[in-house]
């Protein structure tokens, strides 16, 4: 029999359709036992049976679910299509990576002798981007080295790169440009190196002076890349300056080698004798004498042709005779490169016509030759030739206005070259220059 709700087929003595579960009723379920069992169709038509109550049909759970069927189906194929999506990803992930992997290989492998090539071209120099003035040679090795930019087309492969190369004394980082040969497999050949800049700083400061006769030495090095050496010389620095002085010398490093600047003594210095006469090297007919009556003061003794001028500079008379001055606590001044000597101011001195005067100039050692020396304009005779129109002086003799109708502050006048430079060209003339001559 069918199920009268869904029409699914079913069994005779079905009380639910296995399908839609609707309740079946049977024709005997309504006849009451008073009817006879063998009544036949006819006969029982005639008996009033009370109708049974209309039921309503059950919901059939079924019912969406039967539309619901193509959901089913598309949920499936959803799955395929994203499994598929998975499995592309998942395929086009891996090329990815291992693309990834082999543009990580190339390139490991391009630094690698690139490396490789700044070795070969570095390591093993003694003197590579500075020179090794005042420091001991020693060998170069590449520290490290950074490919930052790689270009691949047309079977070459080029960029750059930073190599940190160094020594015992120096550290360089230098920028490169690097070219090689890349095959069809991307076999790197044929590695090439330019360098486009470097950069030096120094690791220590200078080892060795053969100048000053230095060894091994143990200098300070500052971060404004200077270095300062202490040594004792055990012989004269300069003739006026006894033997064993401590020296300070200071170097200074220009980003390629290290220049020596300055040599200074240090602590306390014990001068030699300078005391003696001196006559000029360009055989003039003059001489300076020094010597000392007192301990601690200095006599000065100036022998020569010379004038007094007047405030405005004119030519009021020509001397010729000694001038002297005494000075008295002298104060050696340290005037840089190995130069010393000191400033000469008496307010007391005698001129050629034994009239009291000022005396002022400065007396400069040379340190190039025992014995030498030189005098020059101090800073007091520099104010005093603004002042009085002077273009020439060493000595300013004051004179009383009622001697010889001098004008007060007139001045004896010695042609002397200007202040002190601190160098050994302000002794290339030989004016005014002086070598000392044992008696």
């Amino acid at each position: 029999m069918k199920c009268p709700k869904c029409g699914a087929e079913i069994a005779e003595e079905a009380a639910f359709c296995g399908k839609c579960g609707a309740k079946i009723e049977h024709e005997d379920a309504g006849v009451t036992d008073d009817v006879a069992p063998d009544t036949t169709v006819e006969d029982s038509a005639d008996v009033e049976v009370e109708d049974a109550p209309e039921e309503m049909p059950a919901e059939d759970p079924t019912d969406e679910k039967g539309e619901g069927e193509p959901e089913k189906q598309l949920s499936k194929n959803a799955k395929i299509a994203i499994a598929a999506v998975a499995v592309v990803l998942m395929v086009a992930l891996g090329v990815f990576l291992f693309n990834q992997q082999q543009q990580k290989d190339f390139e490991n492998d391009v630094e690698a002798q690139v490396l490789e090539e700044a070795k070969a071209e570095y390591e093993g120099q003694t003197e590579l981007f500075a020179k090794n003035d005042y420091v001991e040679p020693s060998e170069y090795q590449v520290d490290s080295l950074v490919v930052s930019e790689f270009n691949e087309s047309d079977g070459k492969v080029t960029g750059t790169a930073t190599a940190d190369v160094s020594n015992e004394s120096f550290s360089t980082t230098v920028e490169l440009n690097y070219a090689a040969d890349v095959d069809g497999s991307r076999n790197v050949s044929n590695v090439t190196i330019e360098p486009t800049s470097t950069e030096t700083t120094p690791l220590t400061g200078i080892t060795t002076d053969e100048e000053h006769g230095i060894e091994d030495a143990d200098s300070d090095l500052y971060d404004d890349n200077t270095c300062v050496v202490d040594y004792v010389d055990d012989s004269t620095a300069n003739w006026v300056v006894t033997s064993g002085a401590k020296h300070e010398l200071t170097y200074k490093f220009n980003g390629k080698k290290w220049k020596f600047k300055k040599d200074e003594l240090s602590g306390d210095i014990e001068w030699g004798d300078f005391s003696g006469t001196y006559y000029p090297v360009d055989g003039s007919d003059s001489w300076l004498r020094m010597y000392s009556n007192t301990p601690g003061t200095v006599v000065c003794e100036w022998h020569g042709d010379y004038h007094i001028t007047g405030s405005a500079g004119d030519v009021i008379q020509d001397l010729s005779g000694t001038v002297s001055a005494t000075v008295g606590d002298v104060e050696i001044q340290d005037y840089g490169n190995g130069f010393y000597g000191f400033d000469f101011s008496d307010e007391h001195g005698y001129a050629a016509n034994g009239l009291r005067g000022m005396a002022h100039f400065k007396l400069v050692f040379n340190p190039e030759q025992e014995g030498s020396l030189k005098l020059f304009k101090s800073e007091y005779q520099q104010q005093a030739t603004e002042k009085y129109q002077q273009f020439i002086a060493i000595a300013n003799f004051r004179h009383g206005s009622s001697v010889n109708n001098l004008r007060e502050r007139s001045a004896g006048v010695i042609g002397i070259p200007d202040d002190f430079g601190g160098g050994q060209s302000s002794f290339n003339d030989t004016n005014f220059t002086y070598n000392r001559k044992d008696e």
